[in-house]
């Protein structure tokens, strides 16, 4: 996934909520989430995590990471080597589940 930002194209990884994982140790703060790379969902090596927010409410309902360099350049030649076997199979048979 891509998004545009500040003049620069930037790429995007995919999160998910790890319930045992809570933001600056409160049991009632929002998760942080975790990323995926290769269908591994991994913690990252970073301090700076952004906020999740409900765009009905503005309430933060996660922190996503911002990823490393290195988690980003993992996560770019993963989605690469993988292009090829799935690119050219027919949406409704790819499963986001792998």
């Amino acid at each position: 996934m891509t998004a545009f930002h500040e003049g620069r194209v930037q790429r995007m990884a995919v999160v998910q909520a790890d319930p045992t994982l809570k933001g600056a140790g409160n049991p009632i703060d929002p998760p942080r989430l975790k990323y995926c790379v290769d269908n591994v969902w991994r913690e990252s090596k970073t301090k700076r995590y952004m906020p999740v927010t409900d765009s009905s409410t503005g309430k933060v309902i996660a922190y996503a990471p911002a990823c490393t360099a290195a988690e980003v350049e993992e996560a770019i030649s993963a989605a690469a080597a993988a292009y090829p076997s799935w690119s050219s199979k027919p949406c409704n048979t790819i499963s986001s589940t792998a």
